[in-house]
């Protein structure tokens, strides 16, 4: 019998979707992994033996750990007397060498006859109504998060509410998400537009990712919404800031993924710093022009106004609840949201 794998996973969101993939690998290969993770939802449809707590402090990690629904997924008996152990993460180091893929497969080396899957766990039954939802966007503002502050790596804010303002103008209900807590992370910046702010982490990571997943396109700067976009096939352009040395789309993505939905807005003057706290020149001349540009390359059908706002609002709160979305965000003002212009 083989002896058991452990291994130290990543803990950003982002992140788990990329070392998904290896996850999968090591599994099909016969490792019995025993996995420490803060989204083992993630994970779950993979064949895992067991997953532990990584004791992580982060916040939304930990939030997500005290779920009920992920304790079930935690424990499982104590560990192995013995087990052999790596650890998956990349370095600034690696990434000026290459990319976080070219970083992964140091520690997990994918065979010339092996093929990696760039995909995400499905939560939802099909009876649920995402899949009869009006057509939304899903939009993410820039935030700074206290326990690692990125701040060149965002866009301009004011990019991410004209493409939002642009989406309206098409018919879509636009969604805006983010988890914000005071003295822990909070918007650079003013809000986006939007119809449904949901600010304050109010959809779990089972809900979350069928949002995603049905969305009609997502616009985000670098960060979590790139590679969950890319797992679920869903249509993306990513608005880049700087930081490129860490962040540029070639740092960011593999030829191997399915990229065929996804678009990257520029800045002029892109900046390769590595510094989470540089100055970057993250100026995008004629935005509105380029992400429009970039949006139409998509070919995706504008909705228009074949229905009403209030029923298309209506229609997006109505499968949120279905999603489990908390009671708070169920207590939206939905005399602001089904009034804006």
């Amino acid at each position: 019998m083989k002896t058991p794998l452990f291994v130290q996973g990543m803990q950003g969101l982002g992140d788990s979707f990329m070392q998904r993939p290896y996850i999968r690998l090591l599994v099909e290969r016969g490792e019995q992994v025993v996995l420490a993770t803060s989204w083992p939802q993630l994970f779950a449809d993979l064949g895992v033996s067991k997953f532990l707590d990584p004791h992580t402090l982060l916040r939304t990690q930990r939030k997500n750990l005290a779920r009920s629904e992920t304790k079930t997924l935690l424990g499982g008996g104590p560990m192995p007397a013995r087990f052999a152990q790596i650890t998956l993460h990349y370095t600034a180091k690696g990434l000026m060498r290459g990319s976080v893929f070219d970083e992964l497969e140091q520690t997990i080396p994918v065979g010339a006859n092996e093929t990696i899957r760039f995909d995400g766990p499905r939560f939802l039954p099909n009876s649920l109504t995402w899949f009869d939802l009006p057509p939304y966007a899903i939009v993410r503002p820039p935030t700074i998060r206290k326990e690692w502050a990125s701040s060149s790596r965002n866009c301009l804010p004011e990019y991410i509410d004209l493409a939002a303002k642009h989406l309206e103008s098409l018919g879509f209900i636009v969604i805006s998400l983010a988890d914000l807590k005071d003295g822990e992370e909070a918007l650079v910046g003013a809000a986006p537009f939007a119809h449904l702010r949901l600010h304050n982490g109010e959809l779990p990571i089972e809900s979350l990712v069928e949002a995603i997943a049905h969305a009609a396109v997502v616009v985000s700067p670098v960060g979590w919404a790139l590679p969950m976009s890319i797992a679920y096939r869903t249509k993306c352009v990513i608005v880049a800031g700087g930081r490129g040395a860490h962040n540029a789309p070639w740092k960011l993505t593999d030829p191997r993924q399915p990229l065929s939905n996804l678009r990257w807005v520029m800045p002029d003057h892109y900046c390769m710093c590595e510094s989470g706290a540089h100055d970057c020149n993250k100026r995008i001349t004629d935005f509105e022009n380029k992400f429009a540009l970039a949006f139409r390359s998509l070919r995706i059908q504008a909705p228009y106004s074949v229905i009403s706002k209030e029923q298309r609002a209506a229609g997006v709160l109505e499968a949120l609840g279905a999603a489990h979305l908390d009671r708070s965000a169920r207590l939206i003002d939905l005399e602001n949201l089904l009034h804006r212009r």
